[in-house]
């Protein structure tokens, strides 16, 4: 899953990194994102956009025909994306990024006492190639206003060691194929075997 990440940029080092066509809100620094709060994402007016718009949603996403007591969805599993009527629709009209600098993941580790509970052991993900994560994102309206689920998958390589799931990192080429449509079991598959050429991990 992801629960934490963190923007350090700027918007107006979002906007030159990734040749924005409008200048995000978002003021960056090192504090870490939480559940609820408003962040910037980048979504396409129409396939063919060859630049990006930055808007601000907030991160928890609650379909427009949910009730008031439905908790906004956070993530959205990739696999079962085009089953599940919370995020069917989002799926086919509202694809959009999460950019970010770093993730935050809690491993389990087993206490050497004996019957001892597992204790959390704190990870900051980064890329180690590039300054930014591009993370695929679902949103939609809402009377609250607009929220967002970030994508995950299952984790590979260096990450599976931390934990089963992460979200789910794009090339550019593959961020503008999310953005594109194509919500076929074959695309997907696609999207979630790419993985990150390198990176860079921490303990907390």
């Amino acid at each position: 899953m992801c629960g934490r990440y963190a923007l350090q940029q700027d918007g107006a080092e979002l906007a030159k990194l990734l040749d924005l066509a409008n200048v995000p809100d978002w003021r960056g620094g090192d504090a870490e994102i939480f559940p609820g709060e408003n962040v910037p994402a980048l979504r396409a007016e129409s396939p063919d956009d060859s630049r990006w718009r930055a808007e601000n949603f907030r991160w928890g996403l609650r379909p427009s025909w949910a009730t008031e007591k439905s908790r906004g969805q956070i993530n959205a599993r990739l696999e079962t994306l085009a089953e599940r009527p919370f995020f069917r629709d989002a799926l086919r009209r509202r694809r959009c990024l999460v950019p970010a600098s770093a993730f935050f993941e809690w491993e389990s580790v087993a206490d050497d006492t004996r019957g001892a509970k597992a204790r959390k052991k704190k990870w900051r993900i980064s890329p180690a190639d590039e300054p930014l994560f591009l993370f695929a994102a679902l949103w939609e309206p809402s009377p609250d206003g607009a929220g967002l689920a970030i994508v995950t998958c299952a984790a590979a390589g260096s990450l599976a060691r931390i934990h089963h799931r992460s979200p789910l990192i794009l090339s550019r080429k593959s961020a503008r194929d999310w953005l594109g449509g194509g919500g076929s079991a074959e695309v997907r598959a696609k999207l979630a075997a790419e993985s990150p050429s390198e990176l860079r991990t921490a303990a907390l």
